[in-house]
């Protein structure tokens, strides 16, 4: 019974994946039991692994998942026999993750945002697509682009990362663009896609305060480029369980609001009231409020308690069209800025 529980106890803590046969011989049943020493060690590597939190990295929670890496590998070495292998192999896996934490995920999280800020101007960015879902061509981007990658890293983050880059550039292609077959907790590649999620995520705040001054016109150029990031982020968070129902439901708001932004006249009618300052005086109803003032408190008052005054402005200026989708717009702008 004590055999039959212990084998219940491994199969638990694996993650998941057969591994080939290694030559090694099965373990005994001393072994077995000395394996099971090594579980708690591999248990609370996973509890770290399993809740880690991108944005909120610190050098003590690395710290913490190094020992603990070290000390599950150093106890499953005591065994040479195929079931500690296995163990051992699997865990140096997810433990390689650890290598992209600390200087490296911050200088990876600005490289992805200045990807996806990247446009116009004639830089290697636009020659190659480091953004790219399929992963052959994303390999071929950062293979055939790898003196544009080395050189932002040169450019733009500390010596910690130039040397890691350096040394270990192919390493990192490898587990930027190939998806391993044991999904189970975290890896490598799931990390460092990651890590473009978490970049995407703040670029996209970055734009959407574009949005918070209204400040955009008609068929503006910027609107596909935020509908692809939007779209980038939707499929992030269909991926990543990490991300909590709040910012889900926030990035639904926003992917929504820039399908319409650029619809009618409404956008048409904005840009020219922020760009012309006509004179509102004689409008009692903003009882002060300063309508061209674009932080976000007096927008989320513009889209809120003074929503039926602003209405009315859009459409004395503009005329009835550029009010027709208003309700929606502005109800649309309340959630993403969270009025």
């Amino acid at each position: 019974m004590r055999s039959l529980s212990i084998a219940l106890l491994i199969f638990h803590v694996s993650l998941t994946a057969q591994q080939a046969p290694t030559g090694l011989p099965k373990c005994e049943t001393k072994q077995i039991l000395e394996l099971a020493v090594c579980i708690p060690m591999i248990n609370e590597f996973k509890g770290y692994s399993q809740t880690l939190k991108i944005d909120k990295l610190n050098s003590e929670a690395i710290r913490n998942m190094t020992i603990l890496c070290d000390r599950a590998a150093q106890c499953l070495s005591v065994n040479k026999c195929q079931e500690s292998d296995n163990f051992k192999k699997t865990l140096e896996k997810s433990c390689d993750m650890l290598d992209y934490l600390g200087d490296p995920f911050h200088c990876l999280t600005e490289f992805f945002k200045e990807t996806y800020s990247s446009n116009g101007s004639p830089t290697c960015f636009q020659k190659y697509d480091f953004l790219e879902k399929v992963l052959s061509k994303k390999r071929e981007a950062f293979e055939n682009g790898k003196s544009c990658f080395t050189d932002y890293v040169k450019d733009y983050c500390n010596k910690t990362s130039i040397d890691f880059f350096s040394k270990n550039y192919q390493k990192f292609v490898n587990d930027i663009s190939i998806k391993p077959n044991d999904t189970d907790g975290q890896n490598p590649h799931k990390v460092l896609n990651m890590f473009r999620c978490n970049a995407l995520g703040k670029q996209i705040q970055n734009e959407i305060l574009e949005l918070h001054a209204l400040k955009m016109e008609s068929n503006d150029t910027r609107i596909p480029k935020m509908n692809k990031m939007c779209k980038d982020m939707q499929d992030c968070a269909s991926e990543y369980t990490s991300i909590s129902l709040k910012n889900k439901q926030k990035i639904e708001h926003t992917c929504s609001l820039f399908e319409t932004v650029n619809q009618g006249s409404f956008t048409d009618c904005t840009a020219k009231l922020m760009g012309d300052e006509p004179d509102l005086s004689d409008y009692k109803c903003l009882e002060g409020l300063d309508f061209y003032d674009s932080s976000n408190s007096n927008v989320c008052k513009k889209v809120t308690t003074k929503k039926e005054c602003f209405k009315k402005i859009m459409g004395d200026k503009c005329g009835k069209e550029a009010v027709v989708d208003f309700d929606k717009i502005v109800e649309r702008v309340a959630k993403v800025m969270e009025c």
